[in-house]
């Protein structure tokens, strides 16, 4: 190639071409199904992840039920506690629910503002 022919022009646009055209491939799907989760009170995670929050809140209030039955039981008492109606299991279930719903919230924050970029890390440093 001559110099007048800009060798180097064309090979700077070849490369944004295949940039651009790798983006369209695999980014640009996906960055599509994110934006299509935002709602206008969250994202359509919400609803499985207050499932999940009171499953988890249920089997919790289970166990320590079970625990403190047992921990009675050694001690020769009946164990008897109904954790599952105490204002501590209810308070906790609430607790949990607006903690999802804040998390939903910061989810739908973080599509809208593409600001996603450190999930990964911060999804290692929460243990999640």
């Amino acid at each position: 190639m001559k110099k007048k022919d800009m060798p180097g022009d064309k090979l700077y646009a070849d490369l944004i071409r295949a940039q651009t055209r790798d983006y369209n491939q695999r980014f640009a799907p996906i960055e599509n199904f994110m934006a299509g989760q935002i709602t206008a009170t969250g994202t359509k995670s919400l609803g499985a992840d207050l499932d999940r929050t009171r499953s988890n809140m249920g089997s919790a209030v289970t166990n320590v039920q079970g625990q403190q039955n047992r921990d009675m039981g050694r001690m020769g008492l009946q164990g008897n506690s109904n954790v599952a109606n105490s204002t501590t299991a209810v308070g906790g279930l609430v607790g949990g629910l607006n903690d999802t719903r804040l998390r939903d919230a910061d989810r739908r924050q973080s599509l809208l503002s593409g600001s996603l970029s450190g999930i990964s890390t911060k999804a290692r440093s929460t243990g999640q």
